[in-house]
């Protein structure tokens, strides 16, 4: 299983949705595991930490869909930004999905 963790994009959402200690607990059981660069900046992780816990860091959000398998998000997708644009057939999207 290869794991996507993208950076979040919408407004005032600074989480991000796995850890370094969850990434690395994911890596340990087979899985590998790509991070947007700065995905977890705002929750006060760096990409070094990622880094260290076994993730690749992909250098765009671009780069992490074409790479993964699973997309696990904080927020739903945001259409808006063209987030969506990324997303292709083969994708899985797990998070928390709040339509307005």
């Amino acid at each position: 299983m290869i794991i996507g963790i993208p950076r979040e994009i919408k407004d005032h959402e600074n989480r991000v949705a796995l850890t370094p200690r969850s990434v690395s607990s994911l890596v340990r059981s087979g899985s590998k595991v790509f991070v947007e660069s700065q995905a977890g900046t705002k929750s006060g992780f760096s990409d070094d930490e990622y880094s260290s816990a076994g993730a690749s860091v992909a250098g765009s959000q671009a780069e992490l869909y074409s790479e993964s398998d699973l997309i696990v998000k904080v927020k739903e997708l945001q259409v808006g930004k063209g987030e969506h644009a990324n997303i292709k057939p083969h994708h899985t999207i797990f998070g928390f999905n709040h339509f307005e």
